[in-house]
């Protein structure tokens, strides 16, 4: 990275091979804020419809993804989409939302949060890695799943600038099939594994990808120029 005509270097993880030039790009993710909201008991009917569309709008995507990355890569790769489509439809999960939602009266897209991050909690204790991308794939899907409950609706990664070194704290292997199609030179990250779904991806679409730079965020800045090696 050049900065202030002087040459810095960060060092990461390698997580898919390759040389890129280029400008970056930094993408801050959408931190998700979701308030306690209490409905009317002639509403909770409503908030479980709302669930209801949330998740069948985020199968759509998903649905999307998996032919896209069966055409584009093939396969075995676009299976990695099929545990996110488990992961969303979990009828138990889902059931367990909305008999909440039926408890205690609070909104659809606060009862969905709370019933992840317990999900979540016993998860993050665990070091054994398929734990730990399980975590990323509930995380993807609940991401999407929230977007639709708060009225942000599908991410659009078209509004990204072509030809960019993108950073981030990290990206879904759906949004590194959309980064794909705005041509990414490379992808930097500053969390993930070289075993994660995210890293296969990359290395099937053969961008250059490096995870683990824990500086990147603070030291990178969007218009700066980088070399990934």
């Amino acid at each position: 990275m050049i900065e202030d005509k002087k040459t810095s270097i960060i060092k990461g993880i390698p997580a898919s091979p390759g040389i890129a030039c280029g400008i970056a790009r930094v993408i801050y993710r959408w931190e998700q804020s979701i308030e306690e909201r209490t409905i009317e008991s002639s509403r909770i009917e409503n908030e479980m419809s709302r669930l209801d569309t949330a998740v069948d709008n985020t199968l759509k995507e998903l649905s999307k993804y998996q032919k896209t990355a069966g055409s584009k890569i093939g396969g075995p790769v676009a299976k990695i989409f099929d545990s996110q489509v488990l992961i969303a439809s979990d009828a138990e999960f889902l059931n367990k939302v909305k008999n909440e939602i039926k408890k205690t009266h609070k909104s659809a897209e606060y009862i969905y949060s709370m019933q992840v991050e317990k999900t979540l909690l016993p998860l993050q204790r665990s070091r054994d890695p398929y734990m730990r991308q399980m975590i990323t794939d509930i995380e993807a899907v609940s991401h999407r799943v929230l977007r639709y409950l708060t009225g942000q609706g599908e991410s659009d990664i078209s509004q990204f600038s072509k030809d960019c070194i993108f950073v981030g704290k990290f990206f879904t292997p759906a949004e590194v099939l959309g980064l794909f199609e705005r041509n990414a030179r490379a992808i930097i990250t500053t969390e993930g594994s070289p075993n994660s779904h995210m890293a296969l991806i990359s290395q099937s679409l053969i961008i250059p990808t490096v995870v683990g730079l824990r500086q990147a965020h603070m030291k990178i800045r969007s218009g700066d120029r980088l070399i990934v090696d």
